[in-house]
């Protein structure tokens, strides 16, 4: 579906405001580590994101980041990995998608994406690959064919969770409009001046 060019935007940057809240937030509360950084996120995603659960969502042509869709409700790997990505990469840390195949004995595999039934972010260093899983809250680090579980601890920071309300109130205003153009088979919307 495409939508208007300032419904885009306007999600765009809800997104990326609430990035940067999380970022400020984080900031005021924690020091920078990878432990921390999954507590912190952890925390937000079970007390407002996940709370916001939804089964479809508008199939934009152009969205810009699938981010967007996991504040929208629309809980998948790609979606909440992806805001995972976002929050980490705005903190500085140096991090990859990586597209990867669990198979039939819940083995990961990093495939090409052609392959891939799963998306989590990655973590290389001398040291180890890390991966977290932000959607199936598993966090791991493979250390020369060692995987060793990532314990993080469920943080119950008190945080002023209305802006964050608020970002994901007006996401959803603007992306349920559009799914119900979508069921009624409407795919383009336009604006008359």
């Amino acid at each position: 579906m495409k939508i208007l060019d300032e419904d885009l935007l306007k999600i765009n940057n809800l997104y990326n405001q609430f990035i940067k809240i999380m970022v400020e937030d984080f900031n005021d509360n924690n020091d920078v580590s990878i432990k921390n950084v999954l507590s912190f996120v952890n925390q937000i995603y079970k007390d407002l994101v996940v709370n916001n659960k939804k089964e479809n969502y508008p199939n934009i042509d152009y969205i810009s980041n699938l981010g967007i869709y996991s504040l929208y409700g629309f809980q998948v790997c790609r979606t909440t990995n992806k805001m995972l990505y976002d929050f980490m990469k705005e903190l500085g840390f140096d991090v990859n998608m990586k597209t990867v195949l669990i198979d039939e004995n819940n083995d990961w595999h990093i495939v090409e994406p052609i392959f891939a039934n799963h998306v989590v972010v990655n973590i290389k260093d001398k040291k180890s690959d890390k991966f977290f899983d932000l959607n199936s809250d598993i966090y791991f680090e493979n250390n020369d064919g060692a995987i060793n579980i990532i314990n993080i601890d469920e943080q119950k920071l008190k945080l002023d969770y209305n802006q964050y309300k608020k970002i994901i109130n007006e996401i959803n205003k603007i992306l349920d409009k559009y799914l119900l153009l979508e069921k009624l088979g409407i795919e383009r919307v336009y604006t008359y001046k």
